[in-house]
This record gives structure tokens, sequence and C-alpha cells, in this order.
């Protein structure tokens, strides 16, 4: 708080008024790394059919893959949200 007091006057962009804004507090669930590596390295590689169902229906209800009969296909949101996750360590 002190820091913010001696900074405010200073930048508003940066520290504005606290009436200006809300904080929003986002819930996590913390996920063994080498648990969302396998979730991403199967969307990076289009390689879906190896995960659980309960992990499909989760990418399916967020728009990363597609269902077409029993197969499963990666998005075009899903392909580019793996991207941007995918480090050169995982390839």
């Amino acid at each position: 708080m002190r820091i913010y007091k001696e900074c405010e006057s200073l930048n508003n962009l940066m520290f504005p008024d606290r009436k200006e804004y809300e904080i929003v507090r986002i819930p996590t669930i913390p996920f063994p790394q080498n648990y969302v590596e396998r979730i991403f390295k199967a969307l990076y590689s289009g390689e879906v059919e190896g995960l659980l169902s309960s992990e499909k229906e989760v990418l399916l209800s967020h728009g990363l893959i597609e269902k077409y009969g029993r197969r499963y296909t990666i998005t075009d949101f899903g392909k580019k949200f793996s991207q941007v996750f995918v480090s050169g360590k995982l390839r």
C-alpha cells in the first residue's frame, strides 16, 4: 500500500483510482506439469484419440476439438491454442 500511495500520482494508467476497477478472483486448480504437457502434446500433434474420454469431453466443451461420429479432430482454435503453449522442449 505504501508503494501504491507513493506512486499513484505518477501514472494514473498504471495506478488507477481504486474506485475505477474491480478485482476479480479467478480460481485455479493445480495440475501436475506432466499431465498438462500430455494434453497439450495431444492437441498440438492432433493425436487426441489416446486421451481419456473425460479429457476429450472437456476439450470438446471448450471448442478445442470436434467430434465426427467416433472420431475427434482438432479445431483451428485448438491448433492455435496449443501452439501458444507448446514450447520447444515438448516438440
